[in-house]
């Protein structure tokens, strides 16, 4: 009885709660770091607005504006234009949510108002159809690897 316990708990409880954990951590990093971001240039923006009422700065109300820009778009790498043209797309919030999701292999052309591929490979179906393809086959061979303790005793 004893050792039926101990197999059960090492070759299932102990990898799906593993494999819990590690999905809860991935996704609090995840939602952490954009809404880090948010917080962090809201304030700033708030603060720098506040700022230049007092003072009366012209300035400071410019940089109070491009830090609520950075906070909308939740995106620090972007420039004034860049950030002005993903809010003038058609569909901002949607395409804000997917520059977010495709940053690395995206960037935003300021003239067409339209996202474009950063490299040409990445523009090629066959080449994104290929790194789909290696990267379902080592997701499947993993998972199976990862669950064939509980399938076979």
């Amino acid at each position: 009885m004893l050792n039926l316990l101990i197999i059960v708990f090492t070759k299932i409880l102990l990898p799906l709660t593993a494999i819990v954990i590690s999905a809860l951590a991935l996704l609090q990093k995840w939602t952490f770091r954009t809404d880090r971001l948010f917080d962090k240039y809201s304030k700033l923006s708030k603060f720098t607005f506040e700022l230049s009422k007092q003072t009366e700065d012209e300035r400071l109300e410019k940089i109070s504006k491009e830090y609520g820009y950075a906070a909308i778009t939740r995106e620090k790498r972007l420039s004034h234009e860049e950030r002005r043209t993903l809010l003038n797309m058609v569909n901002p919030i949607d395409g804000i949510e997917e520059y977010h999701k495709c940053a690395d292999y995206l960037q935003i052309n300021i003239v067409g108002c339209c996202f474009v591929w950063k490299s040409k490979r990445y523009e090629n179906k066959f080449y994104r159809s290929i790194i789909m393809l290696i990267f379902l086959i080592i997701y499947v061979t993993g998972a199976a690897m990862l669950f064939s303790p509980a399938f076979y005793p």
